[in-house]
């Protein structure tokens, strides 16, 4: 039974490493969100992220329809986007990415709140 630590710490290091996701990466994919109003409302919606000859893209998809984010920027590990939306105009998204999750806020001229997201 001496040998148990041992032959446990030999499979920890020999195991392979997982490498963590990195550069565009981190944000490219299908994410399900959920954004909450100032009054508490939750509101469903998909996030999908690409990459395009180099640079990032997307749109998002809600009840309201399909629309293009602008200006995706991905820095460490916050990412941001905005879309003009006829409801409230401009709408900026920031988040921060946590792996496979991510939360963060949104706001527009009139109100503002909470976004919290997971890739599918």
């Amino acid at each position: 039974m001496r040998w148990m630590p041992a032959a446990l710490l030999m499979a920890v290091v020999m195991a392979p490493a997982v490498p963590a996701q990195t550069g565009h990466g981190k944000v490219t994919g299908t994410w399900q969100c959920n954004s909450t109003t100032p009054d508490g409302q939750d509101v469903p919606w998909k996030l999908i992220v690409i990459e395009k000859e180099g640079k990032l893209a997307g749109s998002t998809e809600s009840p309201a329809g399909e629309r293009p984010i602008e200006n995706p920027e991905l820095k460490g590990d916050v990412f941001s986007f905005y879309q003009d939306t006829p409801q409230q105009g401009r709408v900026t998204v920031t988040i921060t990415l946590l792996g496979d999750t991510f939360e963060g806020s949104w706001s527009s001229a009139q109100i503002r709140g909470t976004v919290r997201g997971k890739r599918q």
